[in-house]
């Protein structure tokens, strides 16, 4: 007998995280109906992208294959590398928020006007401030999870981590946060310089 797929027992957790990117992408897509609408209204709204941004952008792509790699490695049992890899990931995320409160510094020194009279880097502020505040959602998470990793330091401690279904659970649905972070700043950024003057 096949099972139904809506009656299906699933993880809450899961589908929980899953819920929460629906609604986050959902808010971000509101936002661009808005700059959309006020676009097509024929507004001319301006955009200067500071070149930070091409760095947070780096940085967080490199952050999300760091966390990739770091699953690999503890499914392969190398719990030492698995800590390196989750440790550069978790950095490249601090960076990451580092290099878009300099691209703010420099957005709001460059604009003439302030954020209320430039629509375009409004915008742009508002995105990259949302964007921010996810990140620093996941990197409290990121630091729980990392704290746990490194409490576990021997090889039997770590197997042990490694086969616990509630850490298996946890990096599972970190990773999936990340990597949904990591692809959403990626949009937000192709975004921005389509629309860059």
């Amino acid at each position: 007998m096949s099972e139904n797929i809506f009656t299906k027992r699933r993880e809450p957790f899961t589908f929980m995280l899953y819920v929460g990117i629906g609604g986050s992408a959902l808010l971000f897509f509101v936002i661009f109906l808005l700059f959309l609408k006020k676009e097509f209204n024929n507004v001319d709204i301006k955009i200067t992208v500071p070149g930070a941004m091409w760095l947070s952008t780096l940085l967080i792509v490199l952050s999300s294959m760091a966390m990739n790699t770091s699953i690999r490695k503890i499914n392969d049992q190398n719990f030492g590398t698995f800590r390196q890899w989750l440790t550069f990931s978790y950095l490249l995320g601090f960076f990451f928020v580092f290099s878009q409160i300099i691209a703010w510094i420099k957005l709001l020194n460059k604009s003439t006007l302030g954020l209320s009279q430039n629509t375009g880097t409004a915008f742009l502020f508002v995105l990259s401030l949302l964007h921010v505040i996810h990140t620093v959602l996941g990197l409290i998470a990121f630091t729980l999870i990392l704290k746990k990793a490194f409490k576990n330091k021997s090889y039997v401690d770590s197997l042990v981590y490694s086969v616990n279904p509630p850490n298996i659970l946890n990096l599972s649905l970190l990773s999936k946060f990340w990597h949904f972070l990591s692809v959403l700043w990626v949009i937000i950024f192709l975004f921005l310089m389509y629309h860059a003057s």
